[in-house]
């Protein structure tokens, strides 16, 4: 879920929002681990601030994210939980009257509690305005 701004006819700054899953089988609420978080079935939740440069229907973006829920744990002792730099590549193809079909790769990596590396297929269908 997001918004950008046409900042320039090439750059596009955005804010999205982002929920992740992770294809694991374990079942969501599982008896509590020890420690003081519970596991359950979301993976992560972040919000996300980046720039993308455009050329045709090539798009490449970078920017900082910020989320309070990382590898299904919920943040205990700091608001933001986990933070990392999102990198997205991909490509979208115009289906008329301002939408199009988006495909990605994104690559996030978070810094806390520990260096996590993800690669994330993505599809969109958004609207130019």
């Amino acid at each position: 879920v997001g918004a950008g701004y046409w900042v320039h006819p090439n750059i596009r700054l955005n804010l999205s929002l982002q929920f992740a899953e992770m294809l694991t089988g374990q079942p969501a609420n599982p008896a509590l681990p020890s420690g003081p978080t519970t596991l359950t079935g979301l993976t992560f939740m972040s919000a996300i601030a980046w720039a993308a440069f455009t050329y045709g229907p090539l798009f490449a973006g970078v920017g900082p994210m910020a989320g309070p829920r990382w590898m299904g744990n919920s943040s205990q002792d700091w608001v933001f939980g986990d933070v990392g730099v999102f990198t997205c590549l991909g490509a979208s193809i115009g289906l008329g009257s301002g939408f199009a079909l988006g495909l990605a790769v994104q690559a996030p990596v978070t810094f806390n509690p520990a260096v996590s590396f993800t690669i994330v297929p993505a599809l969109s269908v958004s609207r130019r305005f």
